[in-house]
């Protein structure tokens, strides 16, 4: 309910998933600069709590995890927005953080994590600034089975102008995992975009700018990470092969098909097949049988509004009445029936005269509905009365001038 129409839902606020946008939506405060407001004094709190981690700039873009989080020294609130930030990422599988040295779940030293200043002040914070040309740096007997080998320390010091010592960085490369360093040789990162404040590369083919992100932003990211497989999909697919279900574009319909929300109902519940017919009534145990009132067969969402031979006479009556009024000649197949007209046949046609005939037959499957649950028989007759004024009701409104 709360994914996106085209997604098969209806934008239901996620009350939850609000609250994390919102706690989100604070990057952006945390991030920018405004030149003529270098000192705020606001942000000298959250500054002071997350300079002790490398900033937040720089926490955003590191592989910690929740453990990490419940020993840092932060206050709750920014514990949290860290936490909602893992959140996407683990959800959109970014991979740039993997290779990040500090504040690394993988990279444990004395099974803690380290941030190493002077490093970080000479540009060193990638598993990529620690690997070598080829693999002639270290003797086998240190580094054994590794394929590509780091550089040797002297190596490293002269290249990066360290002063530390032997043991500090062999403690470094030795807590770095095989398969993390051979993925580190294959993957050339960018340096300078990684630590950009207003670029973050969320996944393969999805980058955000970070100053630029707001509440709504985070909010539908959060909800488009669960990929929903709708059922009744696969469903109408098997049962009106071989014509083309248009899914997507048919769930994306439900909030502009009309404007009785009686009928919305309707038609977001027949998209998803919850509609419920004599099978489903006759299994919970509501009806007597599951046999159609009009053919007496076997009754089913399929039989309701397609193989009925009463259903099949009562839409062509419709379609014929419809195409004699508006000088048309409309001939839906099964599939535009249901869901109404394609693309092709909106080409061909003004979209007034379209939005008619899509309006029509919603009505005519409705009322179809409701008579077979009474049951009732069908009536052409008052099927064009009962239209005539819901057509009036989906008339907007007139203009008025001052």
């Amino acid at each position: 309910m709360v994914q996106d129409y085209n997604k098969g839902g209806l934008r239901v606020p996620s009350i939850e998933t609000m609250a994390k946008s919102l706690k989100l939506a604070w990057i952006s405060r945390f991030l920018q600069s405004i030149p003529a407001h270098d000192d705020e004094s606001w942000k000298v709190i959250p500054n002071h709590f997350f300079d002790k981690y490398g900033g937040l700039n720089f926490l955003l873009r590191c592989n910690y995890d929740k453990n990490f989080l419940y020993k840092m020294c932060l206050p709750y609130v920014y514990k949290l927005i860290l936490l909602h930030f893992l959140e996407l990422e683990i959800s959109y599988n970014t991979q740039f953080c993997r290779f990040v040295l500090f504040n690394n779940k993988d990279i444990l030293q004395s099974n803690q994590v380290n941030l190493w200043r002077v490093w970080m002040n000479k540009n060193v914070f990638l598993v990529q600034d620690l690997l070598g040309d080829d693999d002639t740096n270290l003797p086998r007997s240190i580094m054994g089975y590794m394929k590509f080998p780091p550089f040797s320390y002297s190596e490293f010091s002269r290249k990066f102008q360290l002063n530390g010592n032997f043991l500090q960085y062999m403690q470094v490369v030795s807590a770095i995992p095989k398969d993390l360093m051979d993925d580190a040789r294959r993957c050339h990162l960018d340096k300078t975009s990684i630590l950009s404040e207003s670029s973050f590369q969320l996944s393969a083919d999805l980058s955000l700018d970070l100053l630029k992100m707001k509440n709504r932003n985070y909010y539908w990211l959060l909800i488009g990470k669960d990929q929903l497989e709708i059922n009744a999909n696969m469903k109408w697919e098997r049962d009106l092969l071989p014509e083309t279900i248009l899914a997507r574009h048919h769930f994306s319909r439900v909030k502009n098909i009309c404007r009785d929300n009686k009928l919305r109902e309707f038609y977001f519940k027949l998209l998803h097949r919850i509609v419920v017919t004599k099978g489903e009534l006759f299994m919970y145990g509501i009806a007597e049988n599951a046999l159609c009132p009009y053919c007496r067969q076997n009754d089913s969402i399929i039989h309701t509004f397609c193989n009925c031979h009463w259903t099949k006479w009562f839409f062509s009556e419709v379609i014929k009445w419809f195409n004699v009024e508006n000088a048309t000649s409309f001939a839906p197949s099964s599939s535009e029936l249901i869901f109404g007209l394609n693309n092709d046949i909106k080409n061909q046609s003004s979209s007034a005269i379209v939005k008619k005939l899509d309006f029509t037959l919603l009505f005519a499957k409705y009322y179809l509905y409701i008579n077979k649950l009474a049951p009732k028989d069908l009536s052409l007759d008052e099927f064009k009365a009962k239209i005539s004024w819901r057509c009036d009701f989906e008339k907007p409104p007139p203009s008025t001038s001052l």
